[in-house]
């Protein structure tokens, strides 16, 4: 089979312990300039967002979330790109390929579509610059599974650190047909005016989620320490701090350090 024809573009070879391929199958739409300053880029399940999303074998549903870190030469500010990205597989019972496939302008292995159905600003003060952005739901198993089924969905899916010290935690809602509604997490009180920030007691770094309601917080305060907070044993009303790890071997100044989570 030839792969290198004009139906199938491989972008990349994987050659690992198990090889494989990526494949670029369709543009995305409504996304030129805005690539420059990504900060984050994920694709959350469709339950992750929308918990009355109707999949079948057949047609699978996806969000592409980007968060583009504010740029100072154009006065932008950070916020949060989002596409709705729906892959149809073909009706194939007997899941029989051939090589007519391939050559037949008519029939390709899936369709996808996307659409933008989101661009939310974060509503913030300009001494609160985004520092760090990390993904809450999706990337690990302990957090898939805790809202695997289809009829619940995360309490937040982003944490955010930002220069004034403050760790925030984002939720999204689908409101009704494609309007998708960003917002900040307030915890379970569901009172605005009760949030579910944490404050640090120097300048948030860097910041890295074990699942939602556990994190890891890099901050400088005289010197790198790193936080590890929870807020599972307040019933998710407020963060706790487990402990505080110094890291004595680095004492600098704040804007030479670049701190990143492995």
């Amino acid at each position: 089979m030839d792969l290198n024809g004009p139906r199938i573009n491989v972008v990349s070879n994987q050659s690992t312990a198990r090889p494989s391929c990526v494949l670029s199958l369709a543009e995305l739409s409504d996304s030129k300039c805005i690539w420059t300053d990504a900060e984050l880029i994920h694709i959350f399940p469709a339950n992750a967002i929308d918990d009355r999303s109707e999949q079948t074998s057949a047609c699978k549903i996806y969000y592409l979330v980007l968060v583009e870190k504010s740029n100072k030469d154009n006065n932008s500010q950070s916020c949060i790109h989002m596409w709705k990205i729906i892959i149809t597989y073909p009706d194939d019972d007997c899941e029989s390929i051939s090589m007519n496939n391939f050559n037949n302008d008519n029939e390709w292995l899936v369709q996808v579509q996307s659409s933008k159905v989101s661009t939310y600003v974060f509503p913030l003060d300009f001494n609160a610059e985004l520092q760090s952005v990390d993904v809450a739901f999706g990337h690990l198993s302990s957090s898939t599974l805790c809202y695997s089924d289809a009829s619940s969905s995360p309490p937040y899916l982003l944490s955010t650190a930002h220069s004034d010290g403050i760790i925030r935690f984002w939720t999204c809602k689908h409101q009704s047909s494609n309007t998708y509604e960003w917002s900040e997490w307030c915890g379970i009180t569901l009172d605005e005016q009760i949030n579910s920030r944490l404050k640090t007691s120097g300048q948030a770094l860097a910041i890295s989620n074990a699942y939602c309601g556990r994190l890891a917080v890099a901050f400088y305060d005289k010197q790198i320490q790193i936080g590890i907070y929870e807020c599972e044993s307040t019933g998710g009303t407020s963060f706790n701090c487990e402990t505080i790890i110094p890291i004595n071997e680095v004492v600098g100044q704040t804007n030479s350090l670049h701190v990143h989570f492995d």
